[in-house]
């Protein structure tokens, strides 16, 4: 297995990916917003291959935060496509993550799951995660214009 950052023209894998989450994202807003996110500084994204297919990808951004004193790294996406689950791809990528947490100073890693993907949590927890506060979200109306 080989991981490599994506680029552009890995987009269309990226969202086949995230799809699998249950997001729609296939389109172009889902597009749009993949672009954003390879170009914005602070956001990476990795991708997994087996034989020159991709098969998995984890997504995480790094910003500062007032309340650890350092940087926080939080794991946007992870996720293994359907057919390559549980051979530790997954593993590989939450490792290249922490990885790149340690080796930008942050004070921790941090993940929102929702409440349905209880088998995400087991992952998380078995990678030494552990359950701390609520995350409350305030959903935003999307303007077509």
């Amino acid at each position: 297995m080989h991981i490599r950052r994506a680029t552009e023209s890995d987009i269309p894998h990226i969202l086949r990916l995230v799809a699998q989450l249950d997001y729609e994202v296939e389109n172009e807003a889902g597009e749009a917003g993949a672009r954003a996110v390879l170009a914005d500084p602070a956001c990476v994204v990795l991708l997994a291959e087996e034989q020159g297919q991709v098969v998995g990808l984890v997504s995480f951004h790094i910003v500062p935060q007032l309340h650890h004193a350092a940087p926080v790294l939080t794991l946007d996406e992870l996720v293994v496509a359907e057919g390559a689950r549980g051979a530790g791809i997954g593993a590989e990528l939450l490792k290249a993550a922490v990885d790149h947490a340690r080796a930008a100073g942050c004070a921790v890693v941090d993940v929102t799951s929702a409440f349905r993907r209880t088998r995400a949590h087991q992952f998380y927890e078995a990678h030494g995660f552990v359950r701390h506060g609520i995350k409350l979200v305030l959903e935003l109306a999307r303007s077509d214009s």
